[in-house]
């Protein structure tokens, strides 16, 4: 990963996808979200999402969808992952396009 940005574990899932769409920020794209505990407080959960630098090609807009989905019309799947929504452990399939 390029970079790697710790997102508040107690945002619903909207948001968490909002906060990654602006941390692209043109430049780099969404490349997996993991759970983890703040860098700087361990005892704090945050979501951990890593980005790669993309430079063309970049799926700029992102769709979150709980639960583990297959296809969705919205576009390409990005991956499935485990994160915190609103503070709960949630299965999530993340799309791009």
């Amino acid at each position: 990963m390029d970079k790697v940005e710790e997102i508040d574990a107690a945002l619903p899932l909207a948001a968490a996808q909002k906060r990654c769409k602006v941390l692209q920020a043109g430049t780099f794209q969404l490349a997996a979200i993991n759970i983890g505990t703040a860098a700087l407080n361990p005892q704090i959960k945050v979501n951990k999402a890593g980005f790669n630098e993309k430079l063309s090609n970049l799926l700029q807009e992102l769709l979150f969808v709980e639960g583990v989905v297959a296809t969705n019309p919205f576009g390409t799947k990005m991956f499935d992952c485990t994160m915190y929504v609103e503070g709960k452990e949630t299965k999530v399939s993340v799309f791009g396009k």
